[in-house]
């Protein structure tokens, strides 16, 4: 069996013929690392094994019906487009299941709003607002932000953006992540957009 796949090879089978695609996602389930990615990101906020598991295979179905049905805009690595709908997938869970209070000491809105535009999270509704939010907040944020959320360290975010060592690459995540901050305060429609969503 195949266990390495470039996201153009993924990509196409999702969308290819039926024992393609049921190879791909397959892939997905066993191979990728997706599935342990997410379910460390459900247990550290606030959730179980078994909750992980729901949010990977409900995060796989609305992944693999978006590929299918283009509303993946191709603007974001497939990993990176992945983990966004199943963090959405549980924030959406913890918002119903708990006190509106609860959720939001959990997940401050504006960190919220951050940590999305960070993974590249985009849903095909959104694509517009953040692509003028990215725009502002630069090339080289966009890239930190890709990055540091598909696991790479710091020491390798600092060669790949050509910033000097380690330590200057975390200085300039925390002035991206500032940039941000202070965009969404100065454009409130931008952050009203998104709480209605």
């Amino acid at each position: 069996m195949q266990t390495r796949w470039s996201d153009t090879e993924l990509f196409n089978a999702i969308r290819g013929r039926e024992s393609e695609r049921n190879r791909a996602l397959q892939h997905v389930v066993q191979h990728a690392g997706w599935r342990q990615q997410v379910l460390r990101h459900v247990v550290a906020n606030n959730g179980t094994e078994e909750d992980g598991e729901e949010v990977f295979f409900d995060a796989l179905c609305v992944f693999d019906r978006n590929l299918r049905e283009d509303k993946f805009q191709e603007k974001s690595a497939l990993n990176t487009y992945f983990f966004g709908i199943a963090k959405n997938k549980w924030l959406k869970r913890l918002a119903k299941h708990r006190p509106a209070w609860d959720a939001e000491k959990l997940y401050p809105k504006d960190q919220m709003l951050v940590d999305s535009a960070e993974e590249g999270l985009i849903s095909a509704e959104h694509e517009t607002v953040f692509a003028q939010v990215m725009a502002q907040v630069g090339e080289r944020c966009k890239r930190i932000f890709e990055l540091f959320h598909l696991g790479h360290s710091m020491a390798e975010i600092a060669q790949e953006v050509g910033i000097s060592d380690a330590d200057q690459a975390k200085k300039e995540k925390s002035r991206c992540k500032k940039r941000l901050l202070n965009l969404l305060a100065e454009r409130p429609e931008l952050r009203n957009f998104f709480n209605e969503r």
